[in-house]
């Protein structure tokens, strides 16, 4: 009976909460999305005490402030699929540029990382072109307006004018 009276009494204690943080809240979309926090945290006062879970394992997972465990996976994956969103996006923008500039080219390829101050940084900028010309406009362009960008030209090996 002890275990079904703690749950009664942890409901109607997150009740009266909810009910007066709801109340003092603003309208709006603001007020909708604090209705499904206070319903997420309401379930899961509901189901602490039958299942054990503590607080800090259920922060844990959601920001991964544990040293280990299932935060500590979700946080590399969200952090890889930056880094891959950030050169997908770099490359297309500078794919964008050398087109605008009519400079053509065979292949694009963009590294990122974590920098220092944990942003994502582009480590190198590797563009192929077919022809000379190409080349010599972009090694330009890559003086003048690409200056802050480790940018690598190569010249197509196929490329008879060597």
């Amino acid at each position: 009976m002890g275990g079904i009276g703690s749950v009664v009494l942890t409901a109607c204690i997150a009740g009266i909460v909810s009910t007066i943080v709801s109340a003092l809240s603003p309208n709006g979309s603001e007020k909708a999305v604090l209705r499904l926090m206070i319903s997420m945290i309401v379930i899961i006062c509901l189901l602490r005490p039958l299942t054990g879970i503590e607080p800090e394992d259920i922060l844990g997972a959601i920001e991964g402030l544990k040293s280990s465990g299932p935060g500590e996976t979700l946080s590399s994956e969200l952090e890889s699929y930056d880094i891959k969103a950030a050169e997908l996006s770099v490359k297309l923008e500078l794919e964008k540029f050398l087109k605008s500039r009519g400079i053509s080219f065979s292949s694009v390829v963009i590294k990122c990382e974590r920098d220092e101050y944990d942003l994502i940084a582009i480590k190198s900028a590797e563009v192929t072109v077919p022809a000379q010309a190409d080349y010599d406009k972009l090694s330009d362009l890559s003086e003048t307006e690409l200056n802050n960008t480790p940018l690598i030209i190569k010249l197509e090996e196929n490329y008879e004018g060597q």
